[in-house]
């Protein structure tokens, strides 16, 4: 009687732990990125300096996105999806950080950043381009990100670029 329950009590578990896992990064990869779009969308319509204390929802969101929702849906994407992904990551952080973003990109002690990097890496070899050229194909959506607080765009492609070449 007791070995069924438990055995019933880890299996409820094991299932609230799955349904929490599915409401967070979504049942498929088109619902992934579609929650993620949105966070993009939610983030792109705040101003920085006014939301300081309100970072924290989104940043707990972005993590997720990116350290586990990403690792379950990324199988199933295609080249382009996976680079709109990280592009959409480079989003982020610029309107995070601003200023700071190459900053924060480069810290090797943060999990998020590094992988932002590696991936942003990974997926220009997958899609077979060169770091250039992945920058060039993506350059009117880097230049909305940087052009968004100000900086020079060449400056801000350069600090990518070694950022990225770094890894």
């Amino acid at each position: 009687m007791i070995a069924t329950r438990l055995w019933l009590l880890l299996l409820f578990s094991g299932y609230l732990i799955s349904a929490c896992h599915i409401i967070e990064c979504g049942p498929d990869k088109d619902a992934f990125l579609k929650k993620y779009d949105h966070l993009i969308e939610e983030v792109s319509d705040i101003d920085a300096e006014s939301a300081a204390g309100d970072w924290a929802a989104y940043d707990e969101r972005f993590t997720t996105y990116i350290e586990s929702c990403y690792d379950i849906h990324a199988a199933n994407m295609s080249a382009g999806e996976k680079r709109q992904f990280w592009v959409h990551s480079l989003t982020y952080y610029s309107l995070r950080y601003e200023e700071e973003m190459i900053n924060i990109l480069m810290d090797e002690d943060n999990t998020t950043s590094s992988k932002i990097r590696r991936q942003v890496e990974a997926v220009a070899a997958e899609s077979g381009l060169a770091l250039e050229a992945f920058l060039e194909k993506n350059a009117k959506e880097l230049e909305k990100i940087l052009l968004d607080f100000g900086s020079d765009l060449g400056l801000w492609l350069e600090g990518l670029k070694d950022i990225i070449q770094d890894q």
